[in-house]
């Protein structure tokens, strides 16, 4: 009987502290390690972000095609060739207290220098070097200079990262990228301390050492995480301007100074019906609505059932898609290095099917890599491939030679073992059974598949991409010539006047001539179709009532800071939860 009384004393303290602190519940995945120059994944991204911040930041209500200046004093300046940024950083910015500091530490330019050596340092192999290397003067190099050493050195310059002072940091980069400040803004490139490299020898599996303006207190693996606000967080300040969707947003919040809420709590599970029904209990504020709960949550994808009004549930606005969902072709193979057979496999793949059965009809087909509502797919982008024309497959198969699939062997098709991914399999072979092309189904693990389609070990796979900064360059990384074999460009596609137009189009300042440039190459992409484009997926966060501020998004970090809550909003709506 004592121990109930103290449970219940318990849940009522708990619920009552809930009701008079403004703290945000979340859930996620679980997080494996807080390594920014080795993240991986979305959660450890969104999760890193709320400590750590890189020199630029994603405009919270103006996504994606503005930037703020965050550990930044303000925006680069860069040279007449386009290829030196010059970047003032903001001074009295502290990092969160730290055993491996010696009381207060401040923030300074050479910091970013560690960032970079840490992302091109061999003894660490990070995900991202490949990705850098094709950017940063001097970073191969580095490399290849350190990976002769037993202790990577960290004193030796890098040429395309340099603190010219105290507050001043440089970067040279090896081609002219008009979007180079947006790469800026990704939590690979937040600032490193020396100290903390040497106190921690290295390895930051476990620990985050940030400026940002929440501090994580506890870490349970696989069970939940605690961030609290800043005490000594330095002034910074709800924007004053936004688009369209959220300017009511800045009318009442512009000024204010961040973060709005004291704490975080976050729920770790892969179950997503757990969630949902912490959702729906009112013990999280926001959730990616469930495919399995859809039809008791949306009439329309733009209205909620009458259940989820009442309960003053709310629909998260999102009009920024930043993936596709894919079939990657190896136009390497003897069978798929013709083009007229991918265009047949293109013609043959019922679009309308897959998006019902594998999205509820939620998402938005895809016509080409690039999503429509980003520059260069304004207006969108029209395929011939999402209408199933048989009789133009067939065609185009007896053109190939290969006339009822005659002589084409069984298509070895590569996927994940989850049950999802193979019903997806499964899908794709009856879809190529239409035209009589023989293919047989691999299940593998997540990394076995990875390793796999980098070594060229497929003929099909199907994999989805996002991207942390929704612009065409973003998604044509998938089919960049130079990309190939080392990086993201898995189906070895090499088209010469495509990668021109990419380089071209990334150097260009003027938004109206890039875009008629990347227009071009969404045209090329459909001609010769290395990828089969499947689905853009739209996020369908609900969110409670009292939740303020709420951008839904699985790609832009740090947004909690914006975030406020109505308790006395949620004190109402929880009598109707609970």
């Amino acid at each position: 009987m004592k121990i109930i009384l103290v449970l219940l004393l318990f849940s009522c303290t708990k619920q009552k502290n809930e009701l008079n602190e403004k703290v945000l519940n979340q859930t996620s995945t679980p997080v494996q390690h807080f390594d920014p120059q080795l993240r991986t994944g979305l959660a450890s991204g969104l999760h890193l972000s709320k400590s750590l911040e890189a020199l630029y930041e994603t405009h919270p209500f103006s996504p994606p095609d503005k930037i703020l200046p965050n550990l930044a004093d303000g925006m680069p300046k860069v040279s007449a060739d386009g290829k030196t940024y010059t970047i003032k950083v903001k001074k009295n910015v502290f990092y969160h207290p730290n055993k491996c500091f010696n009381g207060q530490r401040e923030l300074i330019a050479k910091d970013f220098e560690n960032s970079f050596k840490r992302v091109a340092d061999p003894k660490l192999v990070s995900p991202h070097f490949s990705y850098w290397k094709k950017h940063l003067v001097g970073i191969e190099k580095w490399y290849d200079d350190q990976k002769k050493n037993t202790v990577t050195d960290y004193s030796i310059p890098l040429e395309g990262v340099k603190a010219i002072d105290k507050y001043t940091i440089e970067f040279k980069i090896k081609e002219k990228n008009a979007e180079f400040p947006f790469l800026l803004a990704d939590v690979v490139s937040s600032p490193v301390p020396k100290e903390a490299i040497d106190y921690y020898k290295n390895d930051f599996s476990n620990v985050i050492i940030g400026t940002g303006p929440f501090i994580m207190k506890e870490h349970i693996k696989k069970n939940k995480m605690l961030f609290i606000a800043n005490p000594k967080f330095r002034d910074k300040f709800f924007p004053k301007d936004a688009n369209p969707t959220y300017k009511n947003y800045v009318q009442e919040y512009a000024g204010k100074k961040l973060p709005l809420i004291s704490k975080i709590n976050v729920q770790i599970t892969n179950q997503t019906q757990t969630a949902w029904l912490n959702f729906m209990k009112g013990n999280l504020d926001y959730v990616n609505t469930p495919r399995d709960n859809m039809s008791e949550t949306f009439m329309a994808k733009d209205e909620l059932t009458p259940k989820m009004k009442d309960l003053g549930i709310k629909i998260g606005a999102n009009e920024i898609l930043t993936n596709v969902y894919y079939f990657g072709l190896n136009t390497k193979s003897d069978t798929l290095k013709n083009k007229l057979i991918r265009q047949a496999i293109g013609y043959a793949l019922d679009y309308d099917k897959y998006h019902k059965l594998f999205f509820a009809n939620f998402a938005e087909l895809a016509h080409t890599l690039t999503p429509p509502n980003i520059l260069g797919n304004k207006p969108k982008t029209i395929s011939p491939y999402v209408k199933v024309n048989i009789e133009k497959a067939k065609e185009l198969l007896k053109k190939a030679g290969h006339e009822n699939g005659k002589g084409i062997r069984p298509l070895e098709i590569i996927v994940k073992n989850k049950t999802f991914s193979r019903q997806i399999g499964e899908f794709f072979q009856n879809e190529l059974a239409k035209i009589n092309i023989p293919s047989k189904l691999v299940t593998v693990s997540w990394e076995r598949l990875l390793q796999r389609v980098q070594n060229n070990q497929f003929d099909a796979f199907y994999l989805a991409w996002f991207v942390g900064l929704p612009t065409a360059f973003e998604f044509f990384e998938l089919i960049y010539g130079p990309n190939y074999p080392d990086s993201f460009n898995r189906v070895g596609y090499q088209n010469e006047q495509f990668d021109n137009l990419f380089r071209k189009a990334k150097a260009e300042d003027n938004l109206a001539t890039k875009a008629k440039l990347i227009r071009k190459m969404n045209d090329i992409f459909i001609e010769d179709l290395p990828i089969i484009p499947l689905v853009h997926r739209s996020d369908l966060f609900v969110h409670q009532g009292w939740l303020k501020n709420y951008v839904p998004t699985q790609q832009y970090g740090g947004l909690e800071q914006y975030i406020d809550i109505d308790l006395d909003l949620k004190r109402k709506l929880l009598k109707k939860m609970r």
